[in-house]
């Protein structure tokens, strides 16, 4: 058994079951046994381009679906930096915050903002000032720094 059919296996598999059709209907669908859709779906035995044409066919879905669902498994995972990720969408989420000049809308975004990082533990630090209202800037520069 190699990794591509067991990835494409799984997806059948998975899509026979969200489709709601049993093993044996697809089987009976496709031209082939219970036990061979079987090994199909285990990634005993590969697919020939033809019965996966036929499998997707009975699914109702196009086979670049199973095929996409193999090929991303083989795909070796990126590596991501976090932290440049953070700081781009920050960078983006504070241009877009700037540009929204209803303070209401602004409270709107801050109370979604509380909320979500409440959950997590953290509460931002936010200044209040002079006339006793908080400047969702200073929330931001408090974030980044």
């Amino acid at each position: 058994m190699n990794h591509t059919s067991a990835a494409l296996g799984k997806e059948i598999r998975y899509q026979r079951r969200l489709s709601g059709l049993t093993l044996k209907q697809v089987a009976a669908r496709i031209g082939v046994t219970g036990v061979q859709l079987h090994r199909y779906e285990v990634g005993t035995t590969g697919v020939t381009t033809g019965r996966l044409v036929a499998i997707a066919n009975a699914l109702g879905i196009r086979p670049d679906v199973l095929l996409n669902a193999a090929t991303a498994s083989e795909q070796p995972p990126v590596a991501v930096n976090p932290a440049s990720i953070a700081t781009q969408d920050f960078a983006a989420f504070l241009e877009m915050f700037m540009t929204i000049k209803d303070p209401s809308h602004r409270d709107a975004l801050m109370a979604v903002a509380r909320m979500m990082s409440s959950s997590s533990g953290q509460q931002p630090a936010a200044q209040v000032s002079a006339n006793g209202t908080r400047d969702p800037r200073d929330v931001f520069v408090a974030l980044a720094a």
